[in-house]
Formats: C-alpha cells, structure tokens, sequence
C-alpha cells in the first residue's frame, strides 16, 4: 500500500506540474486579448467623449463593434459633429467605414462650413462613397451650389437601367407581325406509266 501511495501522490504532482504549463483558458485569452473588438469599441468610444452607457448598447448590439467604433471617431475627430451625435446613425449603417468616409468627404469639400443633414443623406445612401463622390463633383464643378441642394440632387439620382427592354408588349402597341417559313411541300416528280407493248 505505501509503493500505491507513492505512485499516486507522483501521478497527481506530475499531472498538476504538466497542468500548470498549459496556456490559460479560451475564456481568458478572448477576454484579456487587445484584439477584442467589443473592448477595442467600447474603449475608443469613451475616449471620443459617449457616455458609458451609450457606448456599451452601441458596442454590444454590432456585429463589427470594431468598424463602428472608427466610424464615430473618425466623424467626431474630423468633422465639427460630435461622437454622440454621430453614434446613433454610425450604429444604424450597414457599412459604417464607408458612411464615416463619406460625411467626412463631403464636410472637407464644405470649407470648414457646416452642413446640415450630411450624416442622415449618407445615412440614407445604400453606397455612401459613391454618393460623397456625386455630391463633391458637383459641387467642384458649380460653384454656386449649395452643399443641401447637391445632397438632395444625389441621393433622388438614383440607378436607372438603360435601354430597358421590356418583356411584355405595352397597352395600344401592337403585336409586330410575326414571318415564319412558308411551309412547302416537296414536289414529287411525274411518275409516267410505262408504255404498253405494242402487238
């Protein structure tokens, strides 16, 4: 029983040594990493002047905390809009990089000028570079335009398909005429019925 003893207490101190070598648990490794994106979010958030509270329902309800996070911040720290004002349509994207891109690029385009609405019509806009792209060319090019007008201007432009061919004969046209082969019927040649033997 004392050589049992032994080999068991020798087991277990073995396996408790081998144990303690291991790397944390999944857990403390996903909660202690910096590539936490909700941590990375809620962090940045803070630091761009949202409430705690705030930032916390806007971190934990995207799937990308990450890019919200940079959506707000880069909106409060190059535009005279504040975090908290622009966290509410930044979480409502759903390209908020892109919607950041966008209200930053029509700003700059406005000469240190407010404007008005810019964060809801690149909110409203399914392609918000696209749409920052329309407004600043025509601004660049009129001069006299105003930066609400040029949003208006593109965000009811819209995509139209060209040269839509409809697939259905529209009321009081009518139906072009349809030429198909005229059916013919082969000739079959003259059979002459042989000549009868003369006596």
């Amino acid at each position: 029983m004392g050589k049992t003893m032994y080999l068991v207490a020798g087991s277990l101190a073995i396996a408790g040594w081998i144990g303690s070598n291991f790397p944390a648990t999944g857990a403390e490794i996903v909660t202690d990493s910096l590539r936490n994106g909700y941590r990375a979010c809620t962090g940045r958030m803070l630091n761009s002047g949202v409430s705690p509270e705030a930032a916390a329902r806007a971190c934990a309800g995207a799937l990308y905390p990450k890019d919200v996070a940079r959506c707000v911040t880069r909106i409060e720290g190059q535009t005279e809009i504040s975090a908290q004002d622009a966290l509410a349509t930044c979480t409502q994207a759903r390209r908020p990089v892109e919607l950041s891109r966008c209200v930053v690029g029509i700003s700059e385009n406005s000469q240190g000028q407010p404007v008005p609405g810019v964060l809801d019509f690149c909110g409203r806009s399914l392609l918000p570079i696209r749409y920052a792209e329309c407004v600043v060319g025509l601004r660049r090019e009129i001069n006299e335009l105003a930066p609400t007008q040029a949003m208006e201007t593109c965000i009811s432009a819209g995509d139209r398909p060209l040269d839509f061919a409809p697939n259905f004969i529209p009321q009081g046209q009518l139906q072009p005429p349809v030429t198909s082969p005229a059916l013919t019927t082969p000739a079959t040649p003259e059979q002459t019925a042989p000549a009868p033997d003369a006596p």
